[in-house]
């Protein structure tokens, strides 16, 4: 069994929403193949990763205990919380080889949280900025001028 990496990946764009993915090569390098495509808006961030014996199997055993939160069945995304992605590698790897990349952890949660308060601010705003003279709905949008 070789040795390789376990990450966890999240995109500005993708609140919420993780790539739960394997390399055998640096978790940076991968991650800086995935943020080159064109079809994601910004570049990904790495929450953290882990080096593990047998990637593969790793990758898929987090696939299966997480496939409730999988937002489609053919990808490795997950709508999960951090804290349980967090909390089930510290389950199954030795602390030493964990490595929180770029964030403390902590921070990255708090980061997180902000950005949702700000975006929800936003949403309001624009809800009560947008009462006349058309109707806005603030559940189902645009319903037309009064």
């Amino acid at each position: 069994m070789a040795w390789g990496f376990v990450y966890v990946l999240g995109n500005d764009s993708m609140p919420g929403i993780y790539k739960i993915g394997m390399t055998e090569k640096a978790p940076q390098e991968r991650l800086e193949q995935l943020s080159s495509a064109t079809s994601v808006p910004e570049a990904f961030n790495m929450i953290f990763f882990a080096q593990v014996k047998n990637a593969l199997k790793v990758e898929q055993e987090m696939h299966r205990y997480f496939e409730d939160y999988r937002v489609n069945d053919s990808r490795e995304f997950f709508r999960a919380p951090i804290r349980e992605l967090r909390d089930y590698i510290d389950r199954i790897v030795e602390p030493w080889l964990i490595y929180d990349h770029m964030y403390n952890y902590e921070l990255y949660l708090q980061e997180q949280q902000e950005k949702a308060d700000h975006r929800r601010s936003l949403i309001e705003h624009f809800v009560n900025q947008c009462h006349d003279p058309i109707h806005w709905d603030s559940r189902r949008g645009f319903r037309g001028f009064e």
